[in-house]
């Protein structure tokens, strides 16, 4: 594996060199537990309770326990193929993307902010630079 690879993911996931080798390369089956130690006395232990089959987003219901704790995350299938489109990523060191922790709208009366209407309370986001938001909404910079 190339180094810039290695540090692309080194940097992406972290340290994945605790992960059991088979875990790693092969990942859990139903119902099979590890223990993963992430610092001097801190140890997670994840068991995979099952999954279901990929829906018409290619997407797949994991349930899976953490420490004794019951969880459920939707995955992406490998191979499945997404009926639907995959929502934009900011690219991360494109200083011209603005990451948002998370989904919402933008929105268009907003001009020196870009404001992100959610279920949630609103946030708002301050443009480094004039752009175009997604959706073609123009922004101006706040830092004039």
């Amino acid at each position: 594996m190339p180094i810039a690879v290695y540090a692309k993911q080194r940097s992406q996931y972290g340290d994945v060199s605790t992960i059991p080798t088979p875990a790693y390369f092969y990942g859990l089956q139903d119902h099979e537990e590890i223990a993963v130690t992430i610092d001097q006395g801190k140890t997670l232990h994840v068991k995979i309770e099952g999954r279901t089959p990929a829906d018409d987003e290619g997407q797949c219901r994991l349930f899976f326990e953490l420490n004794g704790q019951p969880r459920l995350i939707r995955i992406p299938q490998a191979g499945a193929k997404a009926s639907s489109k995959t929502l934009k990523q900011a690219e991360e060191g494109n200083p011209n993307h603005i990451p948002s922790p998370m989904p919402g709208c933008i929105d268009p009366a907003e001009t020196a902010q870009v404001k992100l209407l959610m279920h949630k309370p609103q946030q708002v986001f301050s443009c480094p630079a004039p752009g175009v938001a997604a959706g073609g909404y123009k922004s101006q910079s706040s830092h004039q």
